[in-house]
């Protein structure tokens, strides 16, 4: 367990790949990653709450539109009905 973790601070203490490449100037010092971290990991959260708001409104409009699905062929029904009735009338009349 020892040798794991003094290898595991070795890792750390030497500068990356991506570091090694480059000057000083150029690294991202750990504040400047902390600090883009934290706004990668805000505006995550802010996406993911906006997600969840639309995805509530796209459920909403689908529960809409079945209402008015129903109360389409409930019309439709009515109106089919009206028309059978009438054209029953009108045979038995003449």
């Amino acid at each position: 367990m020892g040798k794991k973790r003094e290898a595991k601070e070795e890792e750390e203490a030497q500068p990356s790949r991506k570091e090694q490449g480059r000057g000083k100037d150029h690294a991202m010092s750990d504040d400047g990653w902390r600090e883009y971290q934290k706004l990668v990991l805000s505006e995550l959260r802010a996406h993911s709450e906006r997600l969840e708001k639309i995805s509530e409104q796209i459920c909403g409009h689908g529960e809409e539109l079945a209402q008015l699905r129903v109360k389409a062929g409930i019309w439709g029904a009515l109106a089919g009905t009206v028309t059978g009735l009438g054209a029953y009338v009108m045979s038995k009349l003449t």
